[in-house]
């Protein structure tokens, strides 16, 4: 059961921020609404009051947003790091987890994109690395700087997308001599997202699983691919799901990484890092030389949609 007068004071922590770095909300988009309806749903349970079931996914999904991003926020500023323009960002976009960008305006994902960004840095920081924000935006060569690694994190809305985003990373890797982490968001590209509030969490669960057949059977092609990248030394997948059931509402994050250790002339720092990284993201992570013989699936074809 959510703490509503903590979800007030949590809000509150994260508008005085965005004062503190002169980030100023932007009316109409995805945080703004999320932020101002966590504070009406907190002040209504405050009075009692009850409202459609319509009202109380959106009024929950909010609620866990401003949540969750409190908890991302928190190691990130004991750490040192300069959120301005990750806020900055974070205030345009959809914050519908698991919807892929449309058209137009719907094309606006920021929130998602250095929301993850924060994230990764935030469960690194948790366990000890020393991280860094690269100050340079859209920097194809990384988002975070895990030295002696770079990390590139990304949110991509379709798996050929991602195709093209992991091998572009490579590149830049090989033209600055370095050695990085590619970690990514699937929830969209896969589409990711319930629809409705099951009656029952086994439900859910079938429903979860079916997705995430799905998406494991792109898993296989991608890390095939990845292997064959002698500049990315982990990959981490990452979605999060919205949990739908039971009439309860909130967001629930999963991590794995795969660490490939048959890489050549991998310098000893690099490689000790590497596994550190993947390690935050899923104690139990794979090692490439252990899982290859399992993973039979063909190269994907990066013309694929």
């Amino acid at each position: 059961m959510m703490d509503f007068d903590e979800l007030k004071r949590r809000s509150f922590v994260i508008r005085d921020l965005l004062k503190k770095y002169k980030v100023k909300l932007v009316a109409g988009e995805g945080f703004q609404q999320a932020l101002a309806e966590a504070e009406a749903i907190a002040d209504a349970v405050t009075k009692g009051e009850k409202g459609t079931e319509k009202a109380f996914v959106e009024s929950a999904r909010a609620a866990s947003i401003v949540w969750n991003l409190s908890e991302t926020l928190k190691p990130c500023l004991d750490h040192g790091l300069d959120p301005t323009q990750h806020l900055k960002q974070i205030t345009t976009g959809s914050v519908d987890y698991g919807t892929p960008a449309g058209e137009g305006e719907n094309k606006k994902i920021f929130f998602k994109d250095f929301e993850l960004e924060l994230f990764a840095a935030a469960e690194c920081i948790k366990r000890g690395m020393k991280v860094a924000l690269n100050p340079v935006s859209n920097d194809p060569s990384g988002d975070l700087f895990i030295e002696p690694l770079r990390a590139e994190v990304k949110h991509p809305n379709s798996p050929n997308q991602l195709v093209k985003l992991v091998k572009k990373f490579n590149g830049k890797l090989n033209e600055n001599d370095c050695f990085g982490v590619f970690v990514v968001g699937l929830e969209d590209a896969f589409k990711v997202d319930p629809g409705k509030v099951f009656s029952y969490e086994a439900e859910w669960r079938a429903w979860l699983e079916s997705k995430a057949n799905e998406v494991e059977e792109f898993g296989k092609t991608f890390l095939q691919l990845a292997a064959k990248l002698p500049r990315i030394l982990v990959v981490v997948q990452t979605w999060t799901v919205w949990f739908q059931a039971d009439g309860a509402v909130n967001l629930r994050r999963q991590g794995n990484a795969v660490l490939f250790d048959e890489h050549a002339n991998v310098p000893e720092a690099a490689a000790l890092r590497a596994s550190e990284v993947a390690a935050a993201f899923n104690p139990n992570f794979g090692y490439w030389s252990k899982i290859k013989d399992k993973v039979t699936a063909v190269q994907p074809n990066p013309s694929a949609g």
